[in-house]
């Protein structure tokens, strides 16, 4: 049967009630297509949120007001496009410019108070080949000691065992940081081609079952769980991902 758009976004705005929201998710991990209409569809608010306190506090608010009032026309004139709704439209495009400029720009890059640490891994993981994971994995008998370092420092355990997986080859892991947060990759080659990454950070989120969604053009399956967020990234196909995700979840 198929799920009404409205529905959907029901579901991403925390609208549907516990019971139809659980179906929809157990729905969408077994339906390649609909969990890629919820991730096509999935809005990153904190970022939204957080550009727009960046407009906010950039934006010559006093100057736009200015112009309103000073242009202010009756209907029929603002609808033929007077010089003066052309000088405002201006005026708002500049402003949107300057934020697109501070916020997109600023030292160079964004931030990593103004990105979401899934859309950071991203950045990253689309520089990752092959050969980065067949010249740079961890020598075997560093695989233990490395992963209680991790482990200790974010406060999950990881253990070669855990890690295991059927359809790729644990390769290395590494302490990252995104903001002030400490953000374990721990990579793997699926099939000795393709690298995939599982990420760890403990950002206090709250609980979220597995989601779906696409950033830079790779698929991901995240969630989060007694306030650490959880991912997996890779170009590998839908159902792999989300079987790699939901062992990993298992298991922790």
């Amino acid at each position: 049967m198929k799920i009404k758009p409205e529905t959907l976004t029901a579901y991403l705005d925390g609208e549907l009630d516990e019971q139809q929201a659980r179906e929809l998710r157990e729905r969408s991990l077994a339906d390649a297509q609909l969990a890629a209409t919820l991730a096509a569809l999935q809005i990153d608010r904190d970022r939204m949120k957080q550009d727009y306190m960046a407009l906010e506090s950039i934006a010559p608010v006093d100057d736009l007001r200015s112009a309103l009032a000073t242009s202010a026309k009756p209907a029929n004139d603002i609808n033929t496009g007077g010089g003066n709704r052309k000088l405002l439209m201006a005026a708002a495009c500049a402003a949107c410019l300057a934020v697109g400029v501070m916020v997109g720009s600023g030292s160079g890059n964004w931030t990593g108070a103004e990105k979401s640490w899934r859309e950071a891994v991203a950045e990253y993981q689309v520089l990752y080949s092959a050969e980065t994971l067949k010249w740079n994995a961890i020598a075997p008998a560093e695989v233990e000691t490395t992963l209680k370092q991790l482990s200790d420092r974010i406060g999950v355990p990881l253990t070669r065992q855990v890690l295991k997986l059927p359809i790729a080859d644990f390769r290395r892991g590494q302490m990252l940081t995104f903001g002030s947060r400490p953000l374990v990759q721990l990579a793997y080659l699926h099939d000795g081609v393709t690298p995939v990454a599982f990420c760890i950070t403990p950002d206090g989120a709250p609980d979220v079952g597995l989601a779906a969604e696409t950033r830079e053009g790779l698929p991901i399956v995240h969630w989060a769980r007694d306030g650490i967020s959880y991912m997996v990234i890779g170009d590998i196909p839908n159902e792999q991902l989300l079987g790699m995700a939901q062992t990993l979840r298992d298991r922790l």
